[in-house]
């Protein structure tokens, strides 16, 4: 599976189920105010990836801020430049008064964040460059902003399940799987393991890998999880 980045200006993503991608950077402009602040939020699956890829990028006059989905903690503060003012991300439950706001989580919120950043409606007209790159675990052509930016695809990874029960099986077959997630097994001992309860996880709705999960490995974006 790819994921991809979505850059602004130019439009620019490793999880459980996921692809690695990135969507949108600013290109940097001279102005009064430096460094140029490039800042990338979205996907939680492909956040430590586009961590170390900011981190290992050195351009004159620019600053890069990768933003945690959520910020499980503290809320951060990338300083002002010629395209924002400073904006102050907090974890959920924090203050969305501009310029504050919640971190996008996952990649529908950080594309829908870059969509929001390009139309000023983030912060107002003069505020067009809060969020530069949004980081997505997918691609769809009818993504937020995809008319006025470029996904770069820059990972392929394996889709895989994992569990910390002691009472799974080795191995599933994808079948087993699906009837995990639309509730046709509900035990382990049901798919060659041990008696106990099986737990679901799931990805927030907003997420690529998700919508990836649902689509690709479930067989139907229309699957239903069961209750």
């Amino acid at each position: 599976m790819k994921s991809s980045l979505l850059k602004r200006g130019l439009i620019a993503g490793t999880a459980l189920i996921a692809s690695v991608g990135t969507f949108g950077a600013l290109i940097p402009q001279a102005g009064a105010i430096s460094p140029t602040q490039i800042t990338i939020a979205g996907s939680d699956t492909t956040q430590f990836v586009m961590r170390a890829i900011a981190n290992a990028t050195t351009t004159s006059g620019v600053a890069y801020n990768n933003i945690d989905a959520y910020l499980f903690g503290s809320s951060v503060t990338v300083p002002a430049d010629d395209n924002c003012e400073a904006v102050t991300f907090n974890p959920v439950g924090g203050s969305t008064t501009f310029p504050n706001m919640v971190a996008p989580g996952g990649s529908g919120a950080g594309r829908n964040a870059l969509r929001d950043s390009i139309a000023g409606t983030l912060g107002g007209a003069s505020n067009k460059g809060c969020i530069d790159i949004a980081r997505s675990s997918g691609f769809t052509a009818g993504s937020p902003a995809a008319s006025t930016g470029e996904y770069y695809a820059f990972a392929l990874d394996a889709v895989s399940w994992a569990t910390a029960s002691q009472f799974a099986p080795a191995t599933m077959t994808l079948e087993q799987i699906r009837g995990i997630y639309n509730c046709t097994y509900t035990d382990w001992s049901q798919v060659g393991g041990s008696a106990g309860q099986i737990i679901r996880y799931l990805p927030p709705t907003t997420s690529g890998t998700e919508n990836f999960f649902r689509s690709d490995i479930l067989g139907s974006s229309g699957f239903s999880y069961g209750t």
